[in-house]
């Protein structure tokens, strides 16, 4: 699990396309070389004869090592997966060559086959709980990254700071409309006194000119009635005058 967890980084640091290049051209694969192997052989296979006879010189003055136990007189505590699985075959291998009761062997195998797999959903487990954590902390971040402290304290976020500014432009163009309704209403009833001044000056003109034109009709009948009066003098005189 530890391998499999990693191999990622590890072949991304180790299948570099510069590195992959250069051992393309120190093997004479691309370009196309194969001298730079073949002039090589001589020396490997010299360097081989060399390591070999060093090995029978070394084979001579020094008896074989005794292997070392399989298990030590001071055992350690596996903490990975492979140190777990490690110390199993171990186990399971002092049994076999120990000779030990079938029965016990059995139940052993069955012990650590289970072991290996808790170990193998406890390391499941904590790298979920790795990833969930990380997770969480880059969500934190984002969502303190939208966050904006108040003047007098508190959170304010950006969701709400949007809402509250398109409220306070709604609010804006409430009062607008409401002013200018305000203005075209005060505009109306100054238009309306205007015309109910005028209306007022035109009855009393009219008024004033039925007065003076009643007046005038009355000048004219009495004009008209001395014109009779002095017409029917005149010619009550005449008629007299003829008369004599």
């Amino acid at each position: 699990m530890e391998f499999l967890s990693t191999i990622n980084s590890f072949r991304t640091q180790a299948l570099k396309p510069s590195t992959i290049r250069t051992a393309f051209r120190k093997t004479g694969m691309i370009p196309y070389n194969p001298k730079i192997v073949l002039d090589r052989l001589p020396e490997a296979q010299q360097a081989t004869r060399n390591e070999t006879e060093k090995d029978s010189n070394l084979s001579d003055e020094f008896e074989p090592s005794t292997p070392p136990p399989i298990l030590s007189s001071s055992p350690v505590t596996p903490e990975t997966v492979r140190s777990l699985k490690r110390k199993s075959n171990q186990l399971l291998q002092y049994m076999e060559e120990n000779n030990l009761s079938p029965t016990f062997q059995r139940h052993m195998r069955v012990f650590a086959k289970g072991s290996i797999a808790q170990a193998h959903d406890g390391a499941q487990a904590v790298e979920d709980l790795h990833q969930t954590t990380a997770a969480q902390k880059a969500r934190q971040a984002r969502q303190n990254a939208s966050k904006h402290s108040l003047q007098k304290g508190g959170v304010l976020y950006a969701s709400k700071a949007r809402a509250m500014v398109k409220e306070k432009q709604a609010l804006s163009e409430a009062q607008q409309i409401l002013s200018t309704q305000r203005a075209l209403t005060q505009l109306l009833k100054a238009e309306e006194t205007k015309r109910e001044r005028l209306r007022k000056a035109l009855c009393k003109e009219i008024r004033k000119y039925s007065r003076e034109r009643a007046k005038a009709e009355k000048e004219k009948a009495k004009t008209l009635r001395q014109l009779e009066e002095i017409e029917r003098a005149e010619k009550e005189a005449d008629r007299r005058v003829e008369i004599m």
